[in-house]
């Protein structure tokens, strides 16, 4: 990370600008939600959506890069996911991996998943109140009557 904090803003912005040009490169749509479509997201993904029929991925994805490894090493680690904020963990957290198996395949992950989850999420263990409760990915429930 950079020590001067308007530097950091600024890349995690140019960061963000390039996620959400690769979302929409994608197909994504973000701004559709179960109860309708969120205009205010739907206005405000226009530009990355026009941006987006003048880049490839591949050339977003070097664009990222270089920006990424314009950072001098330190010891902070963060997360930029499309968001207009980053997520920091301390660099020595990612020192020791342990393997994690899903669906019969292993995944290499943080051995203090515990430290991970509540830097990212908070209290991870405590659900939210069912009306702060949300299904922003439109993921489908199926029941299987069990």
């Amino acid at each position: 990370a950079y020590e001067d904090s308007q530097k950091q803003n600024k890349l995690i912005k140019q960061l963000c600008h390039i996620a959400r040009t690769k979302l929409m490169k994608g197909g994504y749509q973000p701004w559709v939600q179960e109860n309708g479509i969120n205009w205010v997201k739907r206005i405000g993904y226009i530009a990355y959506q026009v941006k987006a029929l003048f880049c490839s991925n591949e050339g977003l994805a070097q664009q990222y890069d270089c920006l990424v490894k314009s950072v001098p090493a330190g010891n902070t680690v963060y997360e930029q996911a499309g968001l207009s904020y980053a997520t920091y963990y301390p660099a020595e957290m990612f020192d020791q991996l342990a393997v994690y198996s899903f669906e019969n395949v292993d995944f290499p992950g943080v051995k203090d998943y515990d430290q991970y989850l509540t830097i990212s999420y908070g209290d991870y263990m405590q659900l939210p109140p069912e009306d702060q409760r949300e299904n922003r990915h439109l993921i489908v429930k199926v029941d299987f009557g069990e």
